[in-house]
């Protein structure tokens, strides 16, 4: 059933009536419209809130199907009035408003990239290093925008730099059926790519009326693969401002962060992974940003970037190939700005 939410009305703080543990063609929980600014309260990917309390069994997306993993709860889905396939969707992050002081992060064996073999000591020794199974717990310091670990296992403290990003954000799959809210793929999902925090404009494909935008999964900080498997895993306030770009059919996600431009795949294969990503951002600059793609392939080779996403799960790895705009030819920068310049009303 949708809920009573009046798109006219928003609502100070979106609270999502049942967070969703698959992205598929989920009854639509908000409708807004185009140019519409969201606070969307996200739990942590345990569903934990910020005073401490857990999701509900009436808050938890139901199956009668096969029992859901119940991670990366996901807040939505979000319609925007008159978005149809053929449209893009963009969704620029405005704030990430961090709502407690604690965060978390699980080590455990067979968890992360380097929980398996790659552990063992790095010189030749009969010794083996097994990973231990131990939940680190931060202190999140807002006003000093540093994370702090309480409890580590040896004496040397553990001290990173906030940034806060959104690890899951994406919309209903091109086949319309439904797929785990740990996964990733060409409608975006469970990318965890450091890129998606203030500032950043995530650009995703439509393929279902209204879009069915999806997020969550806040970390405090995370570094490039995610390679322990989680970030510092926390709870917050995230606020975006969605637009339709009429007729600006894409079929992957983009994103424009850091004055960057960013294409996005998602693989079982690294090497897959890279050179999808890097294709498409090739298409994006010779389809339509109107540079010639024999130049074009030339100029991603000698001033592309890579931004590593979630690459711990064997069957998605993500990465973001991309170029600073200021490195694009002054006419493919102007045709950049009219391209997302295209909002509908």
């Amino acid at each position: 059933m949708e809920a009573s939410y009046d798109y006219r009305v928003m609502p100070a703080q979106f609270f999502s009536p049942q967070f969703k543990y698959t992205w598929g063609p989920h009854d639509v929980a908000l409708h807004v419209e185009s140019g519409a600014t969201l606070s969307i309260i996200c739990p942590d990917s345990d569903n934990g809130l910020a005073d401490g309390s857990q999701l509900s069994p009436a808050q938890r997306q139901q199956s009668t199907d096969a029992p859901l993993f119940e991670g990366n709860p996901l807040a939505g889905p979000i319609a925007i009035n008159g978005l149809e396939p053929g449209d893009c969707l963009a969704v620029e992050v405005k704030e990430i408003q961090l709502d407690r002081t604690q965060g978390a992060t699980l080590l455990a064996p067979d968890h992360g990239l380097l929980s398996r073999r790659e552990f063992l000591r790095a010189e030749p020794t009969n010794q083996r290093e097994l990973v231990p199974r131990h939940l680190y717990q931060w202190q999140i310091d807002i006003h000093h925008r540093i994370a702090r670990v309480e409890n580590p296992l040896g004496d040397h403290p553990l001290v990173v730099p906030l940034r806060p990003m959104i690890g899951s954000l994406g919309v209903c799959p091109l086949d319309g059926g439904e797929i785990s809210s740990l996964l990733a793929g060409d409608f975006g999902g469970n990318l965890d790519l450091p890129l998606i925090a203030p500032g950043a404009t995530v650009l995703l494909p439509v393929f279902a009326s209204g879009g069915g935008l999806l997020l969550g999964d806040l970390h405090a900080a995370q570094g490039a693969g995610e390679i322990v498997g989680g970030g510092i895993e926390t709870s917050g306030v995230v606020s975006i401002s969605l637009r339709k770009l009429v007729n600006r059919a894409i079929t992957a996600p983009r994103i424009i962060a850091d004055n960057r431009i960013f294409a996005v795949s998602t693989a079982q294969d690294l090497r897959v992974a890279i050179s999808t990503a890097y294709s498409r951002l090739l298409d994006w600059l010779a389809r339509d940003l109107q540079m010639h793609r024999a130049d074009s392939y030339q100029l991603i080779s000698q001033a592309g970037v890579l931004e590593l996403g979630g690459i711990v799960n064997a069957n998605c790895q993500t990465v973001a190939a991309g170029i600073a705009v200021r490195d694009l030819p002054q006419p493919c920068q102007q045709e950049l700005a009219r391209w997302l310049a295209s909002a509908g009303e």
